[in-house]
């Protein structure tokens, strides 16, 4: 933009305009570009809504996966009370180790904190104990029952699992642990709370 100026106020102008007419006509332009700015926002969150419900729809359309045994809860026996059990484990990313012959027991009852640096393996133990992966060399049991082998209903009901990038959910503790469900009794409430340590809140 090119500005002329000299002592007479009457002389200023933008491309033959007046200031005034030049400040008027800027002021135009961004009330015109503003909203065609704030369209290209709204266009971009909903191409993500759009993106999430198709992972949601594909997510309700997989197929449950058939058990891979006859293993029903009467069959799990558990062996010194041990509860969890990794056997000479290893496991690796694309050829690389993760862990290497990894083996350790969890009774029941113990409380058990895995530590150290990133990349280590702790979200690793975890998935192979989910049985989301399987290991590369040695066994993953659960009561005796290699992980695997273990529907996945049924590991639902053994196991809770949070990821570190937790997403915070808007609600109340009730809420939260209820799922909105009514046939839920606040006994049920307090027990579910009191096994994850949230029963002060509550």
């Amino acid at each position: 933009m090119l500005f002329s100026a000299s002592g007479n106020a009457n002389v200023l102008s933008l491309f033959g305009m007046s200031a005034g007419t030049a400040v008027a006509v800027m002021n135009y332009i961004s009330q015109i570009f503003s909203p065609v700015e704030s369209l290209g926002m709204e266009i971009q969150t909903i191409q993500s809504a759009v993106a999430g419900v198709h992972r949601i729809n594909e997510f309700f359309s997989l197929e449950q996966l058939p058990e891979k045994t006859d293993y029903r809860k009467e069959s799990t026996q558990k062996k010194d009370n041990v509860f969890v059990e990794f056997q000479n484990v290893t496991f690796a990313y694309e050829e690389q180790n993760v862990l290497n012959g990894l083996s350790f027991q969890v009774k029941e009852g113990e409380q058990v904190t895995l530590s150290g640096r990133t990349g280590a393996g702790k979200s690793t133990i975890f998935k192979l104990l989910l049985g989301l992966y399987e290991p590369k060399e040695g066994s993953v049991l659960i009561q005796g029952v290699p992980a695997q082998d273990i529907p996945d209903a049924e590991k639902r009901h053994l196991f809770g699992y949070v990821e570190q990038a937790f997403h915070m959910v808007p609600g109340t503790v009730k809420e939260q642990i209820t799922l909105y469900d009514p046939s839920i009794t606040m006994e049920d409430v307090r027990a579910a709370a009191q096994m994850t340590g949230l029963s002060d809140t509550t």
